[in-house]
């Protein structure tokens, strides 16, 4: 019975001690949020990046004499969208399933 009682009292004290660990690692974290908005952050970082996977014309196609290497309907909207912000646009074009 007192061997029973002091596995308990071990847990309890375990369990305490996770949560009190955990709670201070959100507290911590929590310090360095990063409250601003995503046009905050692009407008700092002073470029708007988009993904893109090449193989949907007329929405993107690859093209080497293109400033970023992709064209089409969806990078000419990223474009305005970036000189509309003040921002350069930067294209990465990656697989699909990377984007999704």
């Amino acid at each position: 019975m007192a061997k029973s009682s002091k596995t308990i009292q071990i847990a309890a004290v375990a369990v305490i001690a996770v949560v009190a660990i955990a709670a201070i690692g959100f507290v911590l974290l929590g310090g360095f949020a990063d409250d601003r908005t995503t046009m905050e952050k692009v407008k700092d970082r002073g470029k708007l990046i988009v993904g893109t996977s090449s193989g949907f014309p007329p929405f993107e196609m690859a093209n080497s004499k293109s400033p970023y290497g992709v064209e089409g309907f969806d990078i000419d909207l990223a474009k305005k969208i970036a000189d509309k912000l003040g921002v350069e646009l930067e294209v990465q074009d990656l697989g699909f399933d990377v984007l999704i």
